[in-house]
């Protein structure tokens, strides 16, 4: 379910973002340095240079409005 739900996203945003899964060890570096004791959970990454924020929840749906639009996002 995570995973369509990721390709969806991808796919309806027209390449402004990228999905990228959570068992890439990658993305559990990025993840351990930018917030350490993160949980197996939906979350948005915006990676800028050596800053990398971390979006979940409402936060994060609130960030899918703000790039895709609220039609898109929904």
């Amino acid at each position: 379910m995570c995973a369509a739900l990721a390709r969806e996203v991808e796919a309806r945003s027209g390449g402004r973002l990228g999905v990228r899964s959570l068992r890439e060890p990658e993305v559990q570096a990025m993840l351990n340095r930018a917030k350490p004791g993160w949980r197996w959970e939906l979350m948005f990454l915006v990676i800028e240079g050596e800053r990398i924020r971390v979006f979940m929840g409402l936060a994060m749906r609130w960030r899918l409005v703000q790039i895709l639009g609220p039609a898109r996002a929904l």
